[in-house]
């Protein structure tokens, strides 16, 4: 079976271009990251007069290159990372859906700035790299590549842990974001035949994401080697720029699509391309992704647009087997939410395309997935998963309708299971919870006398003096505090007053603790030991769900113990040493 390689594009500019967005100002980003940022924009105007001296057909375009937010690695992990238009078009409760529906393998290159990246989030997948940027392969310096990279994976994620897709970093830029249309167009030459010889010749698909290009002027070589790949098998998809002015080259050429970019309102960004080349509009402002020494940034251009679509592309390859690089745009546009004008337009082309639509629609010609098994009423059924032509004869304890002798949905009578009641009439008991993860509370010593009162502090009088509850995001500047330690925290036990079930308290104490463990410290008095310390590490937590406080489900608790990490020493705080508020 013939194979199909498909580009998207996230594009670079050249020299500053006329309507080309600015950076945001200082006092726009986070206060807290405001000494960074400004670091950050020298820096990049420093490269920016260097790579312009030199000669450079192109380099990066600022609002891509210098984030606008950073997130440590430990702190994504406790905020389970993802972006705003990845659990908008891609969201995490697909998996299964994707996973049921996938039938082709396949790979997906991310030619940018990267040749290889030790990010843990892009371990999955991945496999060796290539350069064509005149430097050794070598972990990502720049970030931009990192970034489109983590933008695509996450969109198509399921498939690509279950290895139904690879992916290939393959640098194309420089460290400092510059690269050469003369190299780059050999680059797409090589790996167009490396892919062709790799995956397409033994029934698999190939796509990649790209970032390069920028001006109106047609660059002739590159022309031509995108209309050969397109001919070959090749779709291409590109970002359309960032001028906020007409779609740039290689997006404004017929033989490929160009992606413009939405904010999360789902409004064309006022920095982004637009015009009659538009084909689709996709997330990018705002976009966290993956990017250097294992954090996390938030940067904005169609940049960021490109390699989301180019990720629900990789999923419709894998799903759909029949598409080519001739339908692929065709069949996106099919699916693709409408936004704008009715019709094709010149902001948002054919619209998003979001990953359930893709999921739940065929090809032209293709049968669709089968309706008895997927957990619906959908198709002809009459039940859910029963019923009509198609389908298995319908019990009445399986068709989500009350009926026959049922005395409730599905349930009830003499034919069908017992109804479980809605409201389960339990008297109040005690139930233990454990909770089992990572969890990271910071701690300070510090005198009660040398604390300010302000938003996010609270005080309590416990034995042996005062503790402090630090709400951190309330406080920004209090993060970088000289003295601060991290309890790593591995296990926590719970009694729990209750007259419901144990999954909803369990659940509920999943919630409140991802709410209390946020960007959270506990201030304690200078000559508080770790062990003291210990004690009053869910001292708070028991406080704000035994009080309503907002943001928490109000529970009934009473600690019981815990296990964390301080500074390589694993330390237990057992019932008896656990500190209640109550008391």
């Amino acid at each position: 079976m013939k194979q199909y390689f498909f580009l998207s594009l996230t594009l670079l500019f050249t020299l500053p271009l006329a309507g080309q967005v600015e950076l945001p100002k200082p006092k726009e980003v986070d206060k807290e990251y405001r000494p960074d940022y400004r670091r950050a924009v020298r820096e990049y105007n420093r490269v920016e007069k260097r790579l312009e001296n030199e000669g450079w057909d192109f380099y990066l375009d600022p609002i891509e290159s210098v984030p606008t937010d950073i997130i440590s690695a430990e702190e994504a992990r406790l905020l389970a990372y993802t972006n705003w238009y990845r659990d908008l078009v891609s969201p995490a409760a697909l998996a299964e859906d994707m996973l049921k529906g996938a039938s082709r393998k396949g790979v997906v290159l991310i030619t940018d700035t990267a040749c290889d990246s030790a990010h843990p989030d892009l371990q999955k997948g991945k496999i060796p790299g290539s350069t064509y940027a005149g430097t050794p392969c070598g972990n990502d310096v720049h970030g931009h590549g990192t970034h489109t990279w983590g933008i695509t994976a996450l969109i198509c994620k399921p498939l690509v842990d279950a290895g139904w897709i690879e992916i290939k970093p393959v640098q194309f830029l420089g460290d400092l974001g510059q690269g050469s249309l003369a190299a780059i167009t050999a680059g797409v030459d090589a790996e167009t035949a490396w892919v062709e010889k790799n995956y397409l010749s033994v029934g698999k698909f190939a796509m990649a994401n790209a970032s390069w290009g920028g001006t109106t002027t047609v660059y002739g070589p590159l022309k031509t080697a995108l209309d050969k790949s397109k001919s070959a098998g090749v779709a291409w998809f590109f970002a359309a720029g960032n001028t906020g002015g007409p779609v740039v080259f290689p997006g404004l050429l017929e033989s490929v699509s160009a992606v413009s970019s939405l904010d999360n309102s789902l409004v064309i960004s006022s920095f982004s391309c637009r015009g009659p080349e538009v084909d689709f509009a996709a997330g990018g402002r705002g976009i966290y992704s993956t990017h250097l020494n294992g954090g996390y940034a938030s940067l904005s251009g169609t940049s960021m647009a490109a390699p989301a679509l180019a990720g629900a592309g990789a999923v419709a390859m894998c799903v759909w087997p029949s598409l080519t690089a001739e339908t692929l745009p065709g069949y996106l546009a099919k699916v693709a939410k409408d936004l704008g004008e009715a019709g094709k337009d010149s902001l948002y082309g054919n619209g998003a395309v979001f990953v359930r639509a893709i999921l739940d629609t065929p090809p032209d010609g293709e049968p669709g997935p089968p309706t008895c098994t997927d957990g619906k009423r959908n198709g002809k059924e009459t039940g859910v998963d029963c019923g009509g032509p198609d389908c298995p004869a319908c019990s009445t304890c399986t068709d989500g309708i009350k009926n026959g002798k049922e005395t409730g949905v599905d349930c009830g009578g003499p034919d069908c299971p017992p109804c479980k009641p809605s409201k389960p009439p339990y008297r109040k008991r005690t139930l233990p919870v454990e909770m089992e993860g990572y969890w990271v509370l910071g701690w300070w010593k510090t005198e009660s006398s040398a604390l300010k009162s302000g938003v996010g502090i609270m005080g309590m009088e416990v034995p042996g003096g005062v503790v402090y509850d630090y709400n951190l995001d309330a406080i920004p500047g209090m993060i970088k505090t000289a003295g601060r330690t991290d309890f790593k925290i591995s296990k926590v036990i719970f009694e729990v007053e209750s007259e419901t079930q144990y999954e909803y308290e369990a659940l509920a104490l999943e919630a409140n603790m991802k709410t209390f463990f946020r960007n959270r410290s506990l201030g304690t008095p200078a000559t508080w030991d770790v062990y003291d310390a210990g004690r009053y590490i869910l001292f708070f937590l028991d406080y704000y769900c035994g009080t309503g406080s907002s943001g928490y489900v109000p529970q009934v608790l009473k600690p019981v113990g815990v296990i964390f990490e301080w500074e390589g020493v694993e330390v237990v705080i057992r019932k008896e040493d656990m500190m209640d508020w109550k008391k």
